[in-house]
């Protein structure tokens, strides 16, 4: 009883720091361990993790749903709110699977044998295919290989496994059972088809007028680096005489900065606040309204968001192109996640990256060291989106002594290094405790001063260790 009245005794900005503290030790030991390549025990641990998380969701699905329905009027837990989203989705995705098995197992007769001979069949094929595929793109690489061979494993992809895969599970002789298959793959693919000419415009002729449909989680009223982006994009896009199309949560179209005051069309779908201002968009119906109403080219996902996450198969499977920017290291970011979920959401994370990823059609990557990652090795498309200045904006007409004066603590004749940010672990500003120190050092002659201009988690920390030196602002 004494331990119980003690710990209600806690300040709760002790525990906070507590967990904080945590979740940055688990932070750097995710960016010891990303840049390691994948083998096929690490893959098949992370799939498996990945499947127990969906199966657990699957069974408490309606609580993950009333559990986010409550943080919406619990600003001071919104922490909670990516992992509950991503949980949800993921209950959506294994929910149906589940109740799909039980019902073939039940109500039609197909023994659990069978059922898992079909899946493990399918995943034998699909693993086989994907390795020749990437053997394909070494030999046409090289000019040793034709078109032929890319022919005969689409037909194995997407044909013949899929047929043979669902004849397992058909209850009759293998003839019959083949040629049902193989009529049921079949009205699938008209049906897709069908719905392919409904979502796509095709792929447009040279000069032809582009139809680019963007989406992500940052647009206004949330303002970030990524946010940049994406209005520069549309700007860019706007100038160009192309036609952008927007799906996201965020805003209305009186928001400030909204997308429709650059000339882009918008449909907003729901989502859930995580942050003020600030909206994860959920994988909806809306979306394939705007695919519907607007037809677009090509879409490209700022950032790997949980939205993207279960469209991009759908895309995928419907055949149009699409290009995912990587602004944001959303591994680190799993890290973050209070409890003991946060053990284990970077490898779910991971186990989604690599299974998502084969299905895009391009990655662009905004830093170079995102290059080492090992969910990025393998693409074959996969290029740097380098990043650039607003001259107007930062120009050398706007400085200003007064200023310099100021971030230099008196000391404006010293060459002045600024540092302007979040102030979090993600971005390993730690290295700037050490930045300073060894640049400084003490008994010897200044040769600059620093200016540190931002906040965040890691601002306490870096103020005790640096904050009261006469060298930094």
């Amino acid at each position: 009883s004494k331990l119980t009245r003690s710990r209600s005794r806690r300040d709760p900005d002790e525990m906070w720091q507590a967990e904080l503290k945590q979740m940055e030790e688990r932070l750097r030991l995710q960016m010891l361990t990303a840049t390691r390549p994948y083998d096929a025990w690490t893959s098949l641990k992370y799939m498996a993790l990945l499947s127990a998380f969906g199966v657990c969701a699957a069974l408490c699905y309606p609580l993950l749903w009333v559990g986010m329905a409550v943080l919406c009027f619990m600003p001071s837990s919104q922490l909670y709110a990516p992992p509950l989203v991503v949980l949800a989705a993921l209950g959506t995705v294994f929910g149906p699977g589940m109740l799909t098995i039980y019902y073939v197992n039940a109500y039609l007769g197909v023994p659990l044998t069978d059922l898992g001979v079909s899946f493990i069949f399918a995943i034998l094929s699909l693993a086989a295919v994907t390795a020749a595929e990437k053997y394909q793109v070494k030999k046409e690489s090289d000019r040793t290989s034709g078109t032929c061979g890319r022919q005969l494993l689409s037909l194995w992809k997407y044909s013949i496994t899929p047929i043979v895969a669902l004849a397992f599970v058909l209850q009759f002789g293998w003839p019959g059972a083949l040629l049902g298959a193989t009529s049921f793959v079949l009205v699938l693919k008209t049906f897709r088809a069908g719905l392919l000419k409904l979502c796509w415009a095709g792929c447009p002729s040279p000069g032809e007028q582009m139809r680019v449909l963007l989406s992500g989680d940052s647009f206004p009223p949330k303002l970030d680096g990524v946010q940049n982006f994406a209005r520069n994009t549309i700007q860019a896009l706007v100038r160009d005489g192309h036609k952008v199309h927007v799906f996201c949560s965020n805003g209305s179209p009186t928001t400030h900065l909204a997308p429709e005051n650059y000339g882009a069309t918008v449909t907003r779908g729901p989502g859930v606040e995580v942050q003020p201002k600030h909206k994860i968009t959920l994988p909806s119906p809306h979306f394939l309204v705007a695919l519907m109403r607007f037809k677009p080219h090509i879409i490209q996902f700022f950032d790997f968001t949980p939205c993207a996450i279960f469209v991009v198969p759908f895309l995928w499977w419907l055949g149009i192109p699409v290009v995912i920017s990587h602004h944001s290291r959303i591994d680190l970011y799993a890290a973050y996640v209070p409890g003991f979920i946060g053990d284990y959401s970077p490898q779910v994370v991971r186990a989604a990256c690599e299974i998502v990823f084969p299905l895009v059609t391009g990655h662009l990557l905004i830093d170079g060291s995102q290059k080492d990652q090992s969910w990025f090795q393998g693409h074959a498309n996969t290029r740097f989106w380098a990043t650039g200045c607003d001259l107007e904006f930062f120009h050398p007409s706007k400085a200003s002594r007064e200023t310099r004066s100021i971030c230099s603590n008196g000391r404006p004749d010293l060459p002045l290094v600024v540092f302007v940010g979040r102030l979090s672990p993600e971005k390993q500003v730690d290295k700037l405790i050490d930045l300073v120190k060894v640049t400084n050092l003490p008994g010897e002659p200044e040769l600059c001063r620093f200016a540190i201009i931002g906040h965040g988690d890691s601002w306490e920390s870096i103020h005790q260790e640096i904050g009261n030196r006469p060298d930094v602002y």
